[in-house]
């Protein structure tokens, strides 16, 4: 049993509330807008510090607990309040603010034009890079200067660029990582690594061929964008002896690209806004230089620019209704909007616009290779006048779809390959319609189909106006089910 002294003890203790693990690199705290930085004492010591939007600095003067000297003080932690438990690992940017720049901040009271950096941005990107619609310029200048801010955010859309070949989607990533925050880009990203950066410095996340990614690091990436576009926390153990479970800050800003597409990953796409990079007869020959020096002063004052211009994009984000969108779309894009309002509300009506047209563009889907959609059409083909449930093997099925692809005209071990993949990928998409019975006849499955079930599904894909709408009397011809297979499908009315 406690005595009466220790539990007055623990009842004091009670007293201090627990601190949440913050970012070292931004952060809100003490309504303040924060960035973590070094500096060099006179021994040629790199310290840890945090620079606020209160023009304070605060130093970790005892290197993170290893210093000799009993006197120094973390001064993040104990005068600024901040607990955090990475130092800033400023070696795995690739670019930073400068201490010339923080010095100014500081001491002189140095005061930026939001609007003016908007145009430079702007008239850089248009310099190298060529979009049909010269919004998407201004959209990629408000998403580089959002970088300073996403800390402010309770989610943040990632930005994906789908690009031809030789569209310069290098070119444009580069611009990104002269001018983002904390930018940091690396093919070499490990899961735990990532976690451990974004925790550390709140780096954006650069990456330039996705398609080129070995599969367990790409499906890591897919992983922290679906998951990490809001604040949650990773949990991953610490992979010692003890198996600890460890909890990261992983909410990143992430931009990356590819060739090939993400496909049918529509919970993936559902969190990036997509960018078509097109290859263009005008396309610019210039290649733009990240690692020019030139690029410093402008990427200086995007630091200060963020720091200053902290509350009033904030306070544009708690204000500001958009009743154009909604759910998704609107959690990702406001802080966009948020941005574009505080430099003029034509610019916040332009780019609105842009970012609707954008996703109608996108509901209207490429689906002459999209297996889910072909499955579907054939499947309403046949029971379309059907008002009877039926069993249809897998295969059948396969079949069916391979024949549209005509999968037939390949040959020998790429065929085989294509079909294998293509039966495992409709057999999973057809196990999770919960609506159609699942069995199995001599070990392959059945799956137990009529009409309205396959209308409910058809009309959940989004596919009505494709499928059922469609005017097509286009029967299925009988051969396709009796060729090559064990069974006979004798329905009536089939031909």
């Amino acid at each position: 049993m406690v005595d009466d002294i220790k539990k007055q003890a623990y009842q004091h203790w009670l007293d201090k509330e627990r601190k949440p693990v913050m970012c070292l690199g931004q952060g809100y705290h003490k309504n303040q807008l924060y960035y973590g930085s070094t500096i060099e004492n006179p021994n040629r010591e790199v310290l840890d510090c945090v620079v606020t939007s209160n023009r304070d600095i605060y130093v970790d003067e005892t290197k993170f607990g290893k210093s000799d000297n009993k006197t120094s003080i973390n001064h993040i932690r104990e005068d600024f309040g901040l607990n955090y438990r990475f130092r800033f690992f400023e070696e795995v940017l690739d670019f930073t603010w400068s201490r010339a720049s923080i010095k100014k901040y500081l001491m002189k009271n140095y005061e930026v034009d939001i609007k003016q950096i908007f145009e430079k941005l702007v008239d850089i990107n248009s310099k190298f890079m060529v979009y049909e619609n010269p919004t998407t310029h201004k959209f990629i200048a408000l998403d580089i200067m959002k970088t300073f801010w996403y800390q402010l955010f309770p989610a943040n859309g990632r930005t994906f660029f789908n690009a031809d070949k030789d569209s310069g989607k290098t070119n444009q990533l580069m611009i990104y990582k002269a001018f983002s925050f904390n930018p940091t880009a690396s093919p070499d990203f490990s899961g735990a690594s990532i976690y451990r950066i974004i925790e550390s410095t709140c780096a954006t996340i650069l990456f330039d061929d996705f398609d080129e990614l070995p599969d367990k690091q790409k499906s890591a990436v897919i992983r922290h964008i679906r998951v990490n576009y809001k604040k949650f926390k990773t949990l991953r153990a610490d992979g010692g002896r003890s198996f600890k479970p460890q909890a990261y800050n992983s909410f990143s800003h992430l931009i990356f690209n590819n060739v090939l597409g993400l496909g049918n990953d529509f919970i993936t796409l559902s969190r990036v806004i997509t960018i078509k990079l097109l290859q263009s007869p005008d396309a610019r020959e210039l290649q733009f230089n990240a690692d020019s020096k030139e690029w410093q002063p402008l990427r200086d004052d995007l630091y200060c620019m963020g720091l200053q211009y902290f509350k009033e994009v904030m306070d544009n984000y708690h204000k500001i209704k958009v009743p154009e969108l909604k759910t998704r779309n609107l959690e990702i894009f406001k802080p966009i909007l948020a941005i574009a309002k505080i430099i003029s509300d034509d610019l916040y009506d332009e780019v609105l616009q842009w970012y609707i047209q954008l996703k109608k563009d996108e509901s209207i889907r490429d689906v002459s290779e999209d297996w889910e959609y072909l499955m579907l059409k054939q499947l309403w083909e046949l029971f379309k006048d059907d008002d009877k449930t039926r069993k249809i093997t897998s295969s059948q099925i396969t079949k069916l779809v391979s024949d549209v692809l005509n999968y037939d005209d390949l040959s020998g071990k790429e065929k085989n390959r294509k079909i294998r993949n293509l039966g495992i990928n409709l057999g999973k998409k057809l196990s999770g319609y919960v609506i159609f019975k699942k069995t199995r006849i001599d070990g392959y499955p059945n799956y137990e189909i009529n009409r309205d079930g396959l209308k409910r599904i058809i009309k959940k894909q989004g596919f009505e106006d494709d499928i059922i709408k469609e005017q097509n009397n286009k029967k299925v011809p009988k051969k396709v089910f009796e060729e090559n297979y064990e069974q006979d499908v004798d329905w009536d009315g089939l031909q």
